[in-house]
């Protein structure tokens, strides 16, 4: 088996949920792309979607090693603005994130962005999860604005590459309605809440995390309701 097949397998595998078949899957891309001096890229990229499926698992340690494994690997290619440096650099913070170092994360977030940045079209779809993650940091640290102007930019390319619809628009309204909570807005975070749940009740299947984070967000929302009826 070759290199792409193995890729296709553990991309496909990552997308569905099945975690143990996708660490399989990329563990095979990565030894078929080891020991390769022109297949580094490729060797970067299967550590890096090794680290997405470990740290899906719960298991933050190996995704750090095989995220700063993908780093080390993307940084002998020898371009310091490398898209493929990029993803590796995002990957990290991704992992650090998860593990509430969110100084690491940010700065690594900022590398990874300006890395990205410097290539758009291609990596458009990496750049909206870059500026998403930038802004959730930005939430979780209490710099509202930040959060919402690295929001507006991340939602805004989502909109473009995949619509206005689905998935990835109501993570988005999710998002902007956890951002109105933490401002103390209940009426705007109500607003989003709806329009994600709409969203959410045409085609997103009930066991996606997005549903249990609509659930979150609406006890969260229903409390600071209550709050505030007189």
């Amino acid at each position: 088996m070759d290199w792409d097949e193995a890729a296709a397998q553990g991309a496909t595998a990552l997308v569905e949920g099945r975690v143990d078949e996708a660490e399989t899957w990329w563990r095979l891309a990565a030894d078929e792309a080891s020991g390769d001096p022109d297949e580094l890229a490729r060797l970067s990229f299967s550590l890096f979607n090794l680290s997405l499926v470990q740290s899906q698992a719960g298991r933050f340690d190996e995704a750090e090693a095989s995220a700063r494994k993908s780093v080390v690997v993307a940084e002998r290619l020898g371009e310091p603005f490398h898209p493929m440096l990029g993803t590796a650099i995002f990957g990290l913070a991704m992992v650090q994130a998860e593990q509430g170092r969110r100084g690491e994360a940010e700065l690594n977030v900022a590398r990874s962005g300006e890395i990205l940045m410097a290539h758009p079209g291609i990596n458009d779809p990496l750049i909206a999860e870059v500026l998403i993650l930038a802004g959730s940091i930005a939430l979780e640290r209490g710099r509202h604005l930040d959060a919402e102007l690295a929001f507006r930019d991340g939602c805004a390319i989502r909109a473009r590459l995949f619509g206005a619809d689905g998935t990835d628009a109501a993570s988005c309204a999710l998002l902007f309605g956890q951002l109105e909570l933490a401002r103390g807005r209940p009426a705007d975070a109500r607003r989003y809440l709806d329009t994600g749940q709409k969203m959410l009740e045409r085609g997103v299947p009930e066991g996606h995390p997005l549903q249990a984070e609509y659930r979150r967000l609406a006890a969260l929302l229903e409390r600071a309701e209550r709050s505030q009826t007189p």
